[in-house]
């Protein structure tokens, strides 16, 4: 009897310091926050993109337009003309599981240089009007677009024109007034 109280004994201390793993793992347990996206892409950018040189200050413009709610895809214009690097950021954001089978808000950054916004943003455009012919054949047909290693879907969900944007097992919804936006910010930031 003692060992089998012994052993059920290892097991629950077991399972409550796994637990406690799982729970600091899980960095984003908290949920969305707007704030935290815009900041958390604002240290993709500088640590990752940027790569700010050690004992120097570096002036950067970065403009966080579209953050809105979770499930949505935020959009980040940055500019350093010390270092000569320039272009977007999305910021997914999305429910993963964890090696522990544990729910987390996870999130991924997928950057895109300024010459290849700008040509994104121009075939996006013309895909607007493009995508009409498609849409109309019936309520279930969608337009998808691929553009690198993203998907854009369009579709009609009751009145309004939506889109939904995959990459690297990520999907979010865009709609077309933060496409627009985006587009319009974007160019604006560059000028």
């Amino acid at each position: 009897m003692k060992k089998i109280l012994s052993c059920f004994s290892l097991i629950v201390i077991f399972s409550l310091n796994l637990s406690s793993q799982v729970r600091d793992e899980s960095l984003m347990s908290q949920g969305y926050n707007k704030a935290l996206t815009q900041f958390k892409t604002k240290e993709y950018i500088i640590k990752d993109i940027l790569n700010i040189p050690v004992d120097e200050i570096i002036g950067v413009e970065i403009d966080a337009i579209t953050a809105s709610k979770f499930g949505e895809i935020s959009t980040v214009v940055y500019n350093c003309e010390s270092l000569d690097k320039k272009g977007l950021v999305f910021t997914f954001w999305a429910n993963r599981i964890n090696d522990y089978n544990t729910n987390y808000m996870g999130y991924a950054f997928r950057n895109i240089e300024y010459d290849k916004a700008a040509i994104l943003f121009e075939k996006l455009e013309k895909i607007m009007t493009e995508k009409k012919s498609v849409l109309n054949k019936g309520y279930n047909w969608n337009a998808v677009f691929r553009w690198e290693d993203l998907y854009f879907v369009f579709y009609v969900e009751g009145a309004s024109n939506k889109i939904r944007v995959f990459w690297n097992g990520y999907d979010s919804d865009w709609n077309q007034s933060n496409l627009k936006t985006t587009s319009r910010r974007f160019k604006k930031s560059f000028k």
